[in-house]
């Protein structure tokens, strides 16, 4: 039996557990500037690993912190990985999330997960409703730096309409009434570095886990060497990767 996306995810992010091309120090950056006063609510939507979600309530330990994946086995990891960090570590589907709890957020995160939502356009509009007046979103999203050339969307497997350009991305935001506070694109050291973890990480496993069966230790260099020649061959250098805060409108505006 294959081994599952879940289980590959896990030991994919080994050695970079941000699941997205940011550095730590970028992760940290961020961190610092989701200012939320003391008694809020976070939310971090597809937590992943929980490096993000940890990290708030370790630095800001006022607040409340919840984390939502639907992969039971990254929130295992992620309890291990921030043992006694007070988040809430929730199994769940975003969207079911938000549609069980009424009550106002202070902020969201929602790194590289609009997809639980349909799409960029749809996560905004969604959580939006959700926030508080004057609330935070950090949100990242891939954007085309150029128009995709058939080999990009290929190793992608996307359309041309799963991304916009970066002006539009930002539009979109505004559009719905968002104010953007803080832009961060990520370089491409930053691509390079997490692409590279990615693949080296699955092959370092291969080689040495003793428990895997000789077909999943070959599933997982067959799984990164696609991947790196999807990466440098194909979206290196077309899909790019924003990280936006974005703040609601104060009440009475």
């Amino acid at each position: 039996m294959p081994l599952s996306r879940d289980q590959v995810s896990l030991w994919a992010h080994a050695t970079h557990p941000v699941a997205c091309p940011l550095s730590e120090t970028s992760v940290d950056a961020w961190v610092d500037r989701l200012q939320v006063a003391t008694g809020g609510h976070v939310v971090d939507l597809g937590c992943g690993l929980g490096a993000w979600a940890g990290r708030l309530a370790r630095r800001h330990p006022g607040i409340d912190v919840t984390a939502v994946d639907t992969s039971a086995v990254a929130l295992a990891a992620a309890r291990g990985a921030w043992p006694g960090s007070r988040v809430d570590w929730v199994h769940g589907d975003a969207v079911a999330w938000i549609e069980a709890h009424e009550a106002p957020v202070d902020a969201f995160l929602c790194s590289g997960s609009t997809h639980a939502f349909g799409g960029y356009r749809d996560a905004l509009a969604r959580l939006t409703s959700r926030l508080r007046p004057g609330g935070l979103l950090l949100v990242g999203e891939g954007f085309w730096t150029r128009a995709p050339a058939s080999a990009a969307l290929d190793a992608l497997h996307a359309s041309a309409d799963d991304f916009l350009p970066l002006d539009e991305t930002l539009g979109v935001a505004r559009e719905q009434g968002y104010d953007v506070v803080h832009v961060d694109i990520s370089t491409d050291d930053e691509w390079d570095a997490y692409e590279a973890a990615w693949c080296t990480a699955l092959e370092m496993r291969a080689r040495t886990d003793r428990d895997l069966t000789d077909e999943d230790a070959q599933q997982l260099r067959e799984l990164a060497h696609a991947h790196r020649l999807a990466y440098e061959e194909g979206y290196r250098g077309t899909l790019g990767y924003v990280t936006m805060l974005l703040r609601t409108p104060p009440e009475g505006r």
